[in-house]
C-alpha cells in the first residue's frame, strides 16, 4: 500500500484551493485532474521501483519495466495532448454559446421594449381612432351584416339620423335610413362579401324624415367576435353633386356654344380654347393652347391686344367691340369680341376671358344690303313699297322720274292707285289687289301715268305681298319697267314678221315648183337614161356572146369595159335618185330595234362576202328613234364600206358598238382596213368624193354622202377618224331622239 507523499498533498492542495464547488469544475479543472493522476502515478511507480528492484533478480527486469513505464508516460501524454485540444475546443463552442445566448438575450431584451413602446403606441393610436371615429365629419358606422344592427356609430353619423350613439347602438339601421334601391343595396352587399371590400359607391338614400340624400359610400369587411361586421363610411355628396351637373352644364355651355370663349394669362398666353373657337378661328385646342394670342390678329393691330392686356391688369371688365382677326387658312373674319377679367380666390386678376362671335356673315350681309339700297335707289326701274292701305312708304328714283314725282315730296303722300289711268282703276282694284291678296303676286302689262305731264307710259308690272316673321302680310311692294320701247319694237317685229311670212309663202311656191321640176328631172333621169345604158350594156353583151370569138382580144376588153361602164353609169342613176329622194321623202319616225336591224344587214353582208372570212364583234346597241327604212340605209353603207376597205387585209375585223354619254347615244364601226389621210377627211361626205382609186375599190362615191344626208334629216351629226393602213372608225348620232 502505497503512502501519500506530502508534495503530492501540497500539489492537490494548490490544485483545489480556488473555491470551486465539485458541480462547477470546469475543464481546466479536469486537465489538472489529470495531470495529478499521472503524476501520482509516476510516483507510486517510483516508490514501488526500489522494492521491485529488491525483488528483481536481474537488471535486466528493472530495465523492461522502465520501458513499460516509459510507453504508458508516452500515452498518458498523447492522452493528455488530445484532452488539451478538446478543452480548446470545448472553450470555443462554449464562447460561441455564450455569445449567442447573450445576443438572444439581447434581442429579447429589444422585442420587450419594442412591444412595450408599440403597446403604448397602440393605446395612443386606438385613442386617436377613437377620437377620430368619433369626430370624423363623415359618417362612420359598423354595422352586424346579419341583421343590420348598428354595432358603433359616430357622431357625425348620429347627428345626420337625428339621433345620439346611445339610442343608435343596438338598432337597425332601416329606423333610420334605407337605400332607395334595395336591389342596389344586395348587390353592394354581395360584393363586400364575395371580395371584402366595397368603395366609392355612389346612391341615394331616404332618411326617417323623407329627404333623399345623394351619398358616396365605402365599406370594408371585418369580424367582431366571430361575426361578420361592414365598417362604413358615408360622404353626403348631394352638394357636390349639384356642383358637378352645374360645372358640367356649364362646361357644355362653353364648350358647345358657337360662340369662342377663350382663356388666357396677363402674358397673352392662351390657357383654355373651346369647340366655337375652334370653328371660327379653325385652331384646335392643342394647336393654340401655349400660344400667344397675337397669333390671332393681323400685324397692324397688335397694339389692340396690348392695350386689352393694359385694361384688365388695370381690373377692367366687359369691354366690347367689333374688330379682324385673322384664321388658320389665312383668311380675315370680323368678330364681334367681349373681353373679361379672370380672378382667383383671393381677388387676384389673373387672365382674361374673351368672347368671339363670328360677324363676317352679318357684316357682309350690311355690307350687301347697303349695295341693295344702292342699287334699288339708282335702278332705272320702278320700285316702290305700300303699308296694306294703299299708302306708299318707299319710293325710288327711278319710279319718281317715270311718273314724274318731285325728289323733294314725302312718297307717303302718295296711294297706291294715284298713278294708275283712270280706264286701268277698275282693273287694278277688281284685278290686280285681289289677286295680290289671294296669291301673294301679280304680273302683268298695263299703264301707269306721269304725274308731271299726264302722259301714259306701258309697263310691264309685279306686284306681291311682303310678309314679317310670322308669315303674316306686313306691306307691298311693286317692281315695274317701262316697256314703251319693247312695244314700239314688238309692233316693228308684228310688221316684220307679217312681211316675212307673205315672203316665206312666196317662197314656198317656189320651192315647191323646183321640187316639181326635181321631180320631173328624176323620172326624167331615171326612164330616159337608162333606157340607153341598158341597150348600150345588152348589146354589147350580145356582141361578146355571138361575135366574140371572131373578135381579137383588144375587141373583147373594149365590149367587157363598155358594158362594165354602164353598169357603173346605172348604179351611179340609183344612188344619185335615192340622195335626191332622200330631201324630199318625209320621215316615218318610230322607236327601232338597232340590235335586230344591224344583225339583218350582217347577214345581208356575208351572204354577199360567203368567200371571205371576216371577224365581227358587235355589242348591246341602243335602241333609237327614227325612220327604219333610212336608218337601215346608213348602217347598210358604213358597214359596206368597212367590208370593202378591208379586203386586202390579212385579218380583217369590223367592230360596232353604241357608247351613251351625257344623254347622248353616239353608234360606232370600226374596222381595220385601209383607213384614210385625216388632211381629206373633209371630203368623205360630199358626193362623187372619193379617197381612193376606183381601180383599187369599186363604189360611186355617194355612199357617205347618203349617210351624212339621213343623220342630218334625223338632227344628228356624223364624223370619222383614222390613219392610213390602220383603219377607220366612223360615228354618228341621231339628235335628241335618240332613246337609250
Amino acid at each position: 500500500m502505497l503512502n501519500p507523499d506530502p508534495f503530492v498533498l501540497g500539489l492537490l492542495a494548490n490544485t483545489f484551493s480556488g473555491g470551486s464547488s465539485p458541480g462547477l469544475w470546469t475543464a481546466s479543472d479536469l486537465v489538472k485532474i489529470l495531470t495529478v493522476g499521472i503524476f501520482l502515478t509516476a510516483t507510486a511507480l517510483l516508490y514501488e521501483l526500489p522494492r521491485r528492484r529488491s525483488r528483481a533478480a536481474t537488471t535486466e527486469a528493472l530495465r523492461k519495466a522502465n520501458a513499460g513505464l516509459v510507453a504508458e508516460i508516452d500515452t498518458l501524454r498523447k492522452a493528455e495532448q488530445k484532452l488539451k485540444d478538446e478543452t480548446v475546443n470545448l472553450d470555443r463552442r462554449l464562447a460561441e454559446c455564450t455569445a449567442t445566448l447573450d445576443a438572444t438575450h439581447a434581442e429579447l431584451r429589444k422585442q420587450i421594449e419594442e412591444r412595450e413602446k408599440a403597446q403604448v403606441a397602440l393605446r395612443e393610436s386606438e385613442g386617436l381612432f377613437s377620437q377620430a371615429f368619433r369626430h370624423s365629419p363623415d359618417c362612420i358606422s359598423i354595422v352586424r351584416l346579419s341583421d343590420r344592427t348598428v354595432i358603433q356609430a359616430n357622431e357625425a353619423m348620429c347627428i345626420f339620423w337625428g339621433s345620439t350613439p346611445e339610442k343608435v347602438i343596438g338598432r337597425p339601421t332601416w329606423d333610420y335610413a334605407q337605400w332607395c334601391n334595395e336591389e342596389e343595396r344586395g348587390r353592394f352587399v354581395q360584393a363586400l362579401q364575395e371580395t371584402g371590400e366595397c368603395l366609392n359607391h355612389e346612391t341615394n338614400m331616404r332618411l326617417k324624415d323623407g329627404r333623399v340624400v345623394r351619398f358616396n359610400v365605402s365599406s370594408r369587411l371585418i369580424s367582431i367576435n366571430g361575426e361578420s361586421c361592414a365598417l362604413t363610411v358615408m360622404h353626403d355628396v348631394t352638394e357636390r353633386k349639384k356642383a358637378e351637373v352645374a360645372a358640367a352644364q356649364l362646361a357644355a355651355i362653353v364648350e358647345f356654344t358657337e360662340d369662342g370663349i377663350i382663356g388666357k394669362n396677363l402674358e397673352g398666353i392662351v390657357t383654355s380654347w373651346n369647340s366655337g373657337a375652334e370653328r371660327i378661328f379653325g385652331y384646335r385646342a392643342d394647336e393654340m393652347i401655349g400660344q400667344s394670342i397675337l397669333r390671332l390678329l393681323p400685324p397692324d393691330r397688335f397694339d389692340e391686344e396690348a392695350e386689352i392686356l393694359k385694361g384688365i391688369k388695370r381690373g377692367e371688365s366687359g369691354r366690347h367691340f367689333e374688330t379682324v382677326r385673322v384664321r388658320k387658312d389665312g383668311g380675315s373674319i370680323f368678330v364681334s369680341v367681349t373681353v373679361s377679367s379672370i380672378k382667383n380666390a383671393a381677388g387676384e386678376v389673373i387672365g382674361a376671358s374673351k368672347i368671339a362671335r363670328d360677324i363676317t356673315a352679318q357684316k357682309r350681309l350690311a355690307e350687301e344690303r347697303v349695295k341693295l339700297a344702292r342699287l334699288i335707289e339708282h335702278s332705272g326701274d320702278f320700285i316702290a313699297m305700300a303699308d296694306l292701305e294703299g299708302r306708299i312708304t318707299f319710293l325710288n328714283s327711278g319710279a319718281r322720274k317715270m311718273i314724274g314725282y318731285d325728289p323733294t315730296e314725302d312718297p307717303q303722300n302718295l296711294l297706291f292707285t294715284d298713278y294708275v289711268p283712270s280706264k286701268w282703276q277698275d282693273f287694278f282694284r277688281e284685278t290686280v289687289l285681289p289677286t295680290v291678296r289671294e296669291k301673294g303676286l301679280w304680273e302683268g302689262e298695263m299703264q301707269l301715268k306721269n304725274l308731271a305731264t299726264g302722259a301714259l307710259v306701258d309697263v310691264f308690272r309685279s306686284t306681291f305681298v311682303l310678309r314679317d316673321s310670322t308669315g303674316k302680310p306686313d306691306s307691298y311692294a311693286t317692281v315695274t319697267r317701262d316697256i314703251t320701247d319693247r312695244k314700239e319694237a314688238e309692233e316693228k317685229i308684228n310688221r316684220l314678221n307679217a312681211d316675212l311670212e307673205k315672203r316665206v309663202v312666196e317662197r314656198t311656191a317656189q320651192l315647191e315648183a323646183a321640187n316639181r321640176e326635181l321631180e320631173a328631172f328624176s323620172y326624167s333621169v331615171s326612164h330616159d337614161l337608162r333606157s340607153p345604158l341598158r341597150a348600150v350594156d345588152g348589146f354589147s353583151q350580145a356582141v361578146l356572146e355571138d361575135f366574140g370569138p371572131l373578135l381579137p382580144a383588144e375587141g373583147q376588153r373594149q365590149l367587157r369595159t363598155i358594158r362594165a361602164s354602164a353598169q357603173r353609169m346605172g348604179h351611179l342613176i340609183d344612188d344619185l335618185l335615192t340622195f335626191s329622194r332622200l330631201s324630199r321623202q318625209p320621215l316615218q319616225r318610230q322607236a327601232v330595234d338597232t340590235n335586230a336591224l344591224v344583225r339583218t344587214v350582217i347577214d345581208d353582208l356575208q351572204q354577199q362576202a360567203r368567200e371571205r372570212s371576216i371577224t365581227i364583234r358587235c355589242g348591246s346597241l341602243a335602241q333609237c328613234f327614227g325612220d327604219p327604212a333610212l336608218i337601215r340605209q346608213v348602217w347598210v353603207n358604213l358597214l359596206t364600206n368597212a367590208f370593202k376597205y378591208t379586203g386586202k387585209t390579212t385579218d380583217p375585223q369590223v367592230e360596232i358598238g353604241s357608247i351613251t354619254e351625257a344623254g347622248e347615244t353616239r353608234y360606232f364601226v370600226r374596222d381595220n382596213g385601209i383607213g384614210f389621210d385625216m388632211r381629206y377627211a373633209g371630203k368623205l361626205f360630199g358626193v362623187f368624193q372619193r379617197l381612193h382609186r376606183l381601180e383599187d375599190y369599186e363604189g360611186t362615191g355617194v355612199g357617205l354622202a347618203i349617210v351624212q344626208r339621213v343623220v342630218h334629216r334625223h338632227g344628228g351629226r356624223v364624223w370619222a377618224e383614222a390613219k392610213p393602213n390602220e383603219g377607220a372608225l366612223f360615228q354618228f348620232t341621231l339628235g335628241p331622239d335618240t332613246l337609250s
